[in-house]
């Protein structure tokens, strides 16, 4: 059972709840398992207690598409997205303004597809905050390194200055410490070629990979402080990965 069969009230409880709902943090960046189901909602509503009653103008949701797109970072063309909970504003304005500062960004749905993790992000924030839009960004399956770092520092340049929430969706299986070990390390030295090498090898047990990394070179890009969430080490739903970002001056 996923998020889609959840009440908004059971979403709005969990996260109330969550023992991060108070915390006092100017959060930017939160990295959330792409799936949410009952056996991780705990986790979830952690993140997203965080952010409880906080106010950002848009949200922007990144994801790896599980197919080998034309366009390598597509963005759908709806002028909103619907969830049982309800129905959110795209944000024509900013899907346009990065098609303007990338060539590999563009106005396409050939990965749009209902189950894409960026429904269950919103049903997260629909319970969480309050006016807010949202831009979908997806990354194709395996896409290139390089082009990873480009959405990345399109996306720093784009919004330092802005209140703009972006998530990121990746699953790091709590069974695979050893490799979240090594990439921790690596993102504490600042090590990004490193870091690199890691993530996308043949080895590597990310899911959703492109994502996770454009996430951490934004978060490092930033200066922010990276924390992520201690999870059950016997669930195969929670994830290593799970964490917020967060400015350390407020």
């Amino acid at each position: 059972m996923d998020i889609r069969s959840f009440t908004k009230q059971f979403v709005q409880d969990g996260v109330q709840s969550s023992k991060r709902a108070n915390i006092e943090k100017h959060i930017r960046v939160i990295f959330s398992p792409t799936k949410i189901v009952e056996k991780n909602f705990k986790q979830v509503s952690e993140l997203y207690g965080a952010i409880y009653g906080e106010h950002f103008e848009s949200v922007v949701i990144i994801e790896d598409s599980e197919e080998l797109l034309k366009k390598r970072l597509p963005m759908a063309s709806n002028e909103y997205f619907t969830t049982p909970f309800g129905d959110v504003q795209v944000s024509d304005k900013y899907r346009n303004e990065f098609c303007d500062e990338e060539d590999d960004l563009y106005i396409d749905d050939a990965g749009f597809n209902q189950d894409m993790s960026l429904f269950h992000q919103l049903m997260m924030l629909q319970s969480t905050i309050e006016n807010f839009d949202v831009v979908s960004i997806q990354i194709s399956k395996d896409e290139r390194p390089a082009i990873v770092r480009e959405l990345a520092y399109v996306i720093s340049e784009l919004h330092d200055l802005r209140n703009t929430l972006f998530v990121f969706c990746c699953d790091l299986s709590p069974s695979d410490i050893e490799q979240f070990n090594r990439i921790q390390s690596y993102i504490n030295e600042n090590d990004k070629s490193n870091l690199l090498n890691s993530v996308f090898s043949d080895e590597s047990a990310i899911n959703g990979r492109g994502s996770f990394t454009c996430g951490i070179f934004v978060t490092l890009s930033w200066g922010l402080e990276l924390e992520f969430i201690r999870c059950n080490r016997d669930s195969k739903e929670e994830s290593l990965l799970a964490g917020i970002a967060y400015n350390k001056l407020f």
